[in-house]
């Protein structure tokens, strides 16, 4: 990836540190609420196959954030390769 010029990252953080372009942006997002409640509301096999594409931080996470029988059952589906993708070196085993 090429450098980018300072005039376009001043640009960018004048735009984003705007007030006014904040509220524009909220208002035409579909980011009202608790983003961990509409998450936690997707079926895990979906949210396994999001999952398969992050980094493992970003599954913990949200493993953290979901009642505990749907992210043990989340945990199952990514450990065990049933969603797309899924990797079983990803989930080694506890204990050795």
């Amino acid at each position: 990836m090429s450098p980018v010029h300072h005039n376009t990252v001043n640009a960018v953080a004048a735009e984003i540190a705007n007030p006014s372009s904040l509220v524009r942006l909220r208002s035409n997002s579909d980011c009202h609420g608790d983003p961990w409640e509409k998450i936690g509301n997707v079926e895990n096999e979906r949210l396994a196959q999001v999952l398969e594409d992050e980094a493992i931080e970003v599954a913990a996470i949200a493993l953290s954030k979901r009642k505990d029988s749907r992210a043990a059952e989340l945990l199952g589906l990514l450990c065990q390769g049933t969603a797309p993708a899924a990797s079983p070196t990803r989930c080694p085993p506890l204990v050795q």
